[in-house]
């Protein structure tokens, strides 16, 4: 996610009073101002981390699907959609595994094809009407995948917010508890900051991080001793 991943962030903790999730401190507590490093928050939060990389396996997946594409793009529109949908079968049969391989070699035949009459300075009239052919075949192909690509990268900008809004949620939760614990009237990102205030990122990254730890197997109960003067 990187720098979006900041900008989502950082839009949660530029202000946030205590009075959000419970009373402000009393008056002659004085006004005191936490800071939170967004910086840290996106390095050491496991679970932020942990979407990020789902999120960037997911994407390299898409990517190899459009690589595999590729291979298949001088076929008919028929064609082309067959070799689209068995490429996305995550364990495609024997006879689906021979039909892409024969796709794929008819695909290859047309592509080899038409780099030998692109290579030509003269061509025949027939010539001519079959390299045109071709040439149509590939700008179809070519706009078709460039239109998925958009649809997949807009695909991923959705799973982005979502997974980012859930987290938000989370880390706002976690300043808020952790400011009204140490008394603070408002907190503000670090990087905004240039002088003053309490930094509390440390105690906010282990509210998070506890909360994103798996609940820890009960220990086994400890075995009951021999009865004295057991039998033989």
């Amino acid at each position: 996610m990187g720098r979006q991943t900041k900008f989502f962030v950082a839009a949660i903790v530029v202000v946030m009073l205590v009075g959000a999730t419970g009373s402000a401190p009393a008056q002659d507590e004085g006004f005191k101002v936490g800071v939170v490093s967004i910086d840290r928050v996106q390095q050491e939060y496991v679970d932020l981390q942990s979407e990020q990389q789902d999120l960037e396996k997911w994407l390299g997946a898409q990517r190899g699907f459009f690589n595999a594409l590729t291979d298949y793009i001088f076929l008919s529109s028929e064609n082309f959609d067959e070799a689209r949908t068995l490429l996305k079968k995550t364990e495609p049969s024997d006879e689906e595994k021979a039909r892409l391989a024969e796709l794929r070699t008819i695909s290859d035949d047309k592509d080899g094809r038409f780099r030998e009459l692109g290579a030509k300075t003269e061509r025949t009239a027939q010539e001519e009407d079959e390299f045109n052919s071709l040439q149509d075949i590939f700008k179809a192909r070519t706009l078709a995948l460039d239109e998925m690509w958009r649809k997949t990268l807009a695909e991923l900008s959705g799973l982005r917010e979502t997974a980012v809004k859930t987290l938000m949620d989370k880390v706002k939760e976690a300043i808020a508890v952790e400011a009204q614990a140490q008394g603070m009237s408002l907190v503000v990102d670090a990087d905004a900051t240039f002088f003053g205030g309490t930094d509390i990122t440390e105690d906010v990254l282990k509210r998070l991080n506890v909360a994103a730890a798996p609940a820890a197997a009960p220990a086994p109960a400890p075995a009951e001793a021999p009865a004295e003067g057991g039998g033989q």
